[in-house]
C-alpha cells in the first residue's frame, strides 16, 4: 500500500491502531500473524549440515577408493575406508555445529532495540518484535527499526543514503503526498535501516521484515556474490597447489609401480590412498573454527566482532587511521574559558561536575554584570540540544559540545527551562558542513537567529561585535582570531558564538569564544607506543581545528606533527596529495568525503588500513577500510552498523588485543598448514624413495589412510588452538600477499621431512627381507611418531619447545594422547592388528622406535637454536 498518500486517520484505520499504540496482547497476536521483524536467514537442519560433510574432494576420492576395493574384493580395506569417511564426517559435523552455536551467541550480544508504545506506556523492546500498527518513537542517532508513517515530528532529519544514495539528510514532514511521489521524496515515511541525524519523531509501523522496503530488495542482495575472505583465498590457493603436487607425486608413484610390475589394481588403490592423504581437507573447517572461537574469546576482552573477515584482516593491518574526538580523547568536553569583550573568563569544575566558578584574574565575578557573557550563555541555552539527566548519578545525553554548554549553564546558575519559556524556538537548523555552524531562530520581543560553530567561520561571517556598552563594527577580527588559535594550540576545541536580528543570515553580531577541553584518554599514550612496536602506524583524521589536533597528537606521543587541513588539501592535486600524505600524520578540519579520499590514497600506497571512529562522519571510512572499528559506548548506531569490530568499553587497549588475536589466528593457521605439508611431503617422498630403491610397498593403502587420520587430522587440528606466546606484537604485520608457507620456512620443512624419510626407510630396509609385515609395522610407527614429535616442534617456529608451557595449548596433549591410544590399539589388539595387516610387536620395540623418532624434535630444536642466534 502507498501509505505516504493516505491521511494519517486512514493509516490508523487500515492498521487498526491509534496514537497510543497497541496492547501487549494485540502485539503478540500480530507477531504470530506477520512474523518477526527480521530478514530471513538461511537455516540449515542438522541433517543438512551432516550430509554437507560428504561434499568435498577428499570424500569423493575416498569413495572411488571404496568402490575399487569392493570391486577387487578387498572388503577389509573397504571397511577401513568407510570408517575413515565416517570419522572425518563426524569431526566436520561437530566443529560446524559448534561454530554455528557460538555464532548465535555472538549475535545475541548486539540485538537492536526500539522505543515503542505498548499498553499506553513507552517501552524498549527488541526491534525484531515490532509489528504493523505499533507506534514507535525515534530520536537522534537511532536506526529506524521498521518502515514508519510519521504523524509527529520535531526538526526530524534522516540519513537515507544507505537506501537512496543521497548524501544529504532528508528533512521529514507529516503532510500527505501524491501517490506517485518517488521514493527519495516520500518525506512522511521513515525506512527500516536509515539513520536519524537530528531531531525526533513518532511514527506508525506499516511494514516489517521482508515486507519493508529493505525486505523488498532482499532477494537482490542475496544474489550479490560476496567477496571471498583473505584466508579463504589463501586456503583455496594452498589446497590447489597441494592438489597439483599430489597429482604429480601420484603419477610418479604409479609410474614406478608400473616399472616394478605390480598388479595394476593394487597400484591404483595405492596411488588413490596416497593422493587422498595429500589433500588438507580439514583446512576450511579449521579456519571456520579458528575465527568463530577467537571472535567469541574477544568478547571477554570487550571486543565484539561483527564481521569474521575482519578477524582475518587484522594480521595485515599496518596503518590505523583514527578520529580524534571520543577515540583518542575522552569525548567528555568541559568549558574551561570564555572570551567576551576582550576579557578572558576561566571556569572551574571538571567533567560532569555541575558546580563551578567564573573567574577573572583569579577572582570570582558576577556574571549578570557582564551583558556579552549573559548573551553568550543565553544563546548556548537555546542552540544546545543535549540533556542533563539528574537521576541519582548525573548523565549527559547528546553531542559532547552541546552537553558541555549545558553544564556551563548549570555552573552559571541559569535555569534552562525559564530561558526556553521566553525564547520561543521557531526553527532549528543542524550543523552545516558548508556554513560550519548550527542555528536556532527564536522569538521573544523580536525575532533573532542564534549561531554556534567553528570560531574562524563565525568570526569571518560577523560584521559587528557585542560589547558591554553596545554593538560596534567588528574591527579587531584578527586579534580575536589569534586568540582562538592560541586556545586551539593549547588543545582546546573552540566555538564561536554570534546572533543577528531576523531570519536571514546577514549582519551577524559576534558575541564571544568558548574554549572546550577534551582530555586525551589515560591509556592512549601507552597504547600508541604498543601499536608502533607492533609495526602499526597511526594517523589522525579529525573535523577539529588543526592546532587542537596537533596539541592532542603531541600529548599522546606523536613524534611527527606534520599536519594538513581541508583548505590545504583542496589546493593540492591528487598526485601532490598522494606524495604529501606519506609524511603527514594529522589531517584536521576535514569532511567525511575527504577522510574517505585520504583512506583510499593510503590504500593506493599499499597500506592495509584499520579505521577507528565513532560518529556519522566516520561511516564512509569504517566501511571502506580493511577493518572498521567503532567505539561501543559513545559510538553512534550508524557507525556501529558500518563497522566490523566494536570496542564495547571504548578502550583503545582492547583494539591492541584485537590485533594480537588476529596475528595469533594467522600464526596458528600457518603452524597447522606447515604441519600438514611436512607430513604429506614426508609420506610421499618415503613411498617414492622405497620404490626407487626397489623395495616393496613400504606401507599399505589402509596404513596411509589411517596415518592421515591419526596424525594429520587429529593432531594437526590441535595446533590451531595455540594461545600465543606473548611475542605476537613484537613483530611487524605480515604482508597482504604473503603465502602461508614462505621461502623462509623451506629449510625447516626439508630438514623435518628428511629426518622422517631417512629414519623410516632405514628401519624398513633393515627388516623387510626377514619379515615384510613387521617392517611395514615399524615404518608406520616411525612415520606416525615422528609426526607427533613434529607437532610439538611446530608449537613455535622460533622458540624452543622447552620454553613453552602446555597451558598455552592443552589440546595438543589431548590430541597426542588420543593418537597414541589409537596407535596402541591397532598394534596391540589382535583383531585390529589383523584387519590393518600389522605384525605383532612388543612394548620394548615400541619404546625403541619412540626414542628414535625423537630425532625430529632434536633436529628442530637445533635448527631453531641457530636461527635465534642468527636473528640476534
Amino acid at each position: 500500500m502507498n501509505f505516504h498518500s493516505f491521511r494519517i486517520e486512514e493509516v490508523l484505520q487500515i492498521l487498526e491502531t491509534d496514537f497510543l499504540g497497541l496492547s501487549s496482547e494485540e502485539a503478540e497476536k500480530r507477531l504470530k500473524k506477520y512474523g518477526k521483524n527480521i530478514l530471513p536467514e538461511e537455516k540449515r537442519s542438522l541433517l543438512g549440515v551432516f550430509f554437507k560433510q560428504f561434499k568435498n574432494i577428499f570424500n569423493f576420492v575416498l569413495g572411488l577408493a571404496l568402490l575399487l576395493t569392493i570391486f577387487l574384493g578387498k572388503f577389509t580395506d573397504s571397511l577401513v575406508i568407510v570408517l575413515i569417511i565416517l570419522i572425518n564426517v563426524f569431526i566436520g559435523f561437530f566443529f560446524e555445529v559448534r561454530a554455528e552455536k557460538t555464532l548465535e551467541k555472538l549475535k545475541s550480544f548486539l540485538k537492536p532495540k526500539a522505543k515503542v508504545l505498548r499498553d499506553k506506556e513507552l517501552r524498549e523492546v527488541e526491534a525484531e518484535n515490532l509489528v504493523p500498527g505499533d507506534v514507535v518513537l525515534i530520536e537522534e542517532e537511532d536506526i529506524i527499526p521498521a518502515d514508519l508513517r510519521f504523524f509527529e515530528i520535531e526538526n526530524l532529519k534522516i540519513d537515507e543514503s544507505i537506501l537512496t544514495g543521497e548524501a544529504l539528510p532528508v528533512e521529514k514532514d507529516i503532510k500527505t503526498i501524491d501517490e506517485n511521489t518517488p521514493l527519495p521524496e516520500r518525506k512522511n515515511l521513515g525506512f527500516m535501516g536509515s539513520y536519524v541525524v537530528e531531531g525526533r519523531g513518532k511514527g506508525i509501523v506499516f511494514a516489517t521484515g521482508v515486507k519493508s522496503y529493505v525486505g523488498s530488495i532482499y532477494e537482490k542482495f542475496k544474489k550479490i556474490e560476496q567477496f571471498a575472505p583473505h584466508f579463504e583465498k589463501l586456503s583455496k590457493d594452498l589446497i590447489l597447489r597441494m592438489f597439483l603436487i599430489a597429482i604429480s607425486t601420484s603419477i610418479l608413484i604409479f609410474y614406478f609401480t608400473f616399472q616394478r610390475n605390480y598388479l595394476w589394481s593394487e597400484s591404483l588403490l595405492f596411488v588413490l590412498s596416497s593422493f587422498i592423504s595429500s589433500i588438507p581437507e580439514g583446512l576450511p573447517i579449521i579456519i571456520t573454527v579458528l575465527l568463530v572461537i577467537n571472535a567469541y574469546g574477544l568478547i571477554k576482552k570487550n571486543v565484539f566482532v561483527k564481521n569474521f573477515q575482519a578477524m582475518e584482516n587484522l594480521s595485515v593491518i599496518n596503518l590505523l587511521l583514527s578520529d580524534k574526538t571520543g577515540t583518542l580523547t575522552e569525548n567528555m568536553m568541559t568549558a574551561r574559558k570564555i572570551y567576551v569583550d576582550n576579557e578572558e573568563i576561566e571556569i572551574t569544575g571538571e567533567g560532569q561536575t555541575l558546580e563551578g566558578k567564573f573567574l577573572k584574574d583569579g577572582k570570582e565575578i558576577n556574571i549578570f554584570e557582564n551583558y556579552p557573557l549573559v548573551k553568550l550563555l543565553n544563546i548556548s541555552a537555546v542552540v544546545s540540544e543535549g540533556e542533563i539527566v539528574k537521576d541519582g548519578e548525573i548523565k549527559l545525553k547528546g553531542n559532547p559540545r552541546d552537553t558541555a554548554l549545558l553544564v556551563l549553564l548549570e555552573k552559571a546558575g541559569i535555569n534552562l527551562a525559564r530561558i526556553l519559556e521566553t525564547e520561543k524556538i521557531i526553527k532549528r537548523e543542524p550543523f552545516s558542513r558548508i556554513r560550519k555552524h548550527k542555528r536556532a531562530i527564536v522569538k521573544h520581543e523580536r525575532i533573532e537567529s542564534y549561531y554556534i560553530g567553528a570560531f574562524e567561520k563565525i568570526i569571518e561571517d560577523s560584521d559587528f561585535i557585542l560589547k558591554r556598552d553596545g554593538i560596534f563594527e567588528f574591527q579587531n577580527k584578527e586579534g580575536i582570531l589569534n586568540k582562538g588559535l592560541e586556545y586551539a594550540k593549547n588543545g582546546f576545541s573552540v566555538l564561536g558564538v554570534a546572533f543577528n536580528e531576523g531570519e536571514k543570515e546577514e549582519n551577524l553580531i559576534f558575541v564571544g569564544l568558548v574554549a572546550l577541553y577534551d582530555p586525551p584518554k589515560k591509556e592512549v599514550k601507552e597504547t600508541i607506543k604498543k601499536l608502533k612496536q607492533a609495526g602499526i602506524d597511526i594517523r589522525i583524521l579529525t573535523g577539529d581545528h588543526k592546532e587542537t589536533a596537533i596539541y592532542i597528537a603531541k600529548e599522546v606521543g606523536f613524534e611527527n606533527l606534520n599536519a594538513l587541513d581541508q583548505k590545504e588539501i583542496e589546493n593540492l592535486s591528487e598526485k601532490e596529495l598522494l606524495e604529501k600524505i606519506k609524511d603527514t600524520y594529522i589531517f584536521a578540519r576535514i569532511m567525511p568525503e575527504t577522510k574517505l579520499k585520504i583512506l583510499e590514497l593510503y590504500q593506493k600506497l599499499g597500506f592495509s588500513i584499520a579505521y577507528l571512529g565513532d560518529g556519522v562522519n566516520d561511516v564512509l571510512g569504517l566501511k571502506k577500510a580493511e577493518v572498521g572499528v567503532c567505539m561501543g559506548k559513545r559510538g553512534s548506531e550508524i557507525a556501529k552498523a558500518a563497522s566490523d569490530i566494536i570496542l564495547i568499553d571504548d578502550n583503545l587497549e582492547s583494539l591492541v588485543a584485537s590485533f594480537e588475536q588476529g596475528r595469533k589466528i594467522y600464526n596458528n593457521l600457518k603452524r597447522t598448514v606447515f604441519f600438514l605439508i611436512t607430513t604429506n611431503v614426508a609420506e610421499h617422498l618415503t613411498i617414492l624413495a622405497s620404490l626407487i630403491l626397489d623395495f616393496p610397498f613400504i606401507l599399505k593403502p589402509t596404513h596411509i589412510l589411517f596415518l592421515n587420520f591419526v596424525t594429520d587430522t587429529l593432531v594437526g587440528t590441535t595446533l590451531a588452538f595455540e594461545k600465543g606466546h606473548g611475542r605476537e606484537l613484537l613483530t611487524k604485520p605480515r604482508k597482504a600477499k604473503e603465502s602461508l608457507i614462505g621461502l623462509d620456512l623451506i629449510p625447516l620443512l626439508l630438514m623435518m621431512s628428511s629426518v622422517m624419510i631417512i629414519l623410516t626407510v632405514l628401519i624398513f630396509s633393515s627388516t623387510y627381507l626377514f619379515n615384510l609385515d613387521k617392517a611395514r609395522t615399524y615404518a608406520f610407527l616411525v612415520m606416525s611418531l615422528t609426526q607427533l614429535y613434529n607437532a610439538l616442534n611446530l608449537r613455535s617456529l622460533n622458540q624452543s619447545i622447552f620454553s613453552l608451557s602446555f597451558k598455552f595449548n592443552p589440546y595438543i596433549i589431548l590430541g597426542i594422547t588420543v593418537s597414541l591410544i589409537l596407535q596402541s590399539f591397532v598394534l596391540f589388539n589382535n583383531k585390529a592388528r589383523e584387519i590393518l595387516g600389522f605384525s605383532e610387536i612388543n612394548v620394548f620395540e615400541f619404546t625403541i622406535i619412540l626414542i628414535l623418532s625423537s630425532l625430529v624434535l632434536i633436529s628442530g630444536e637445533i635448527y631453531k637454536f641457530f636461527k635465534r642466534r642468527l636473528i640476534k
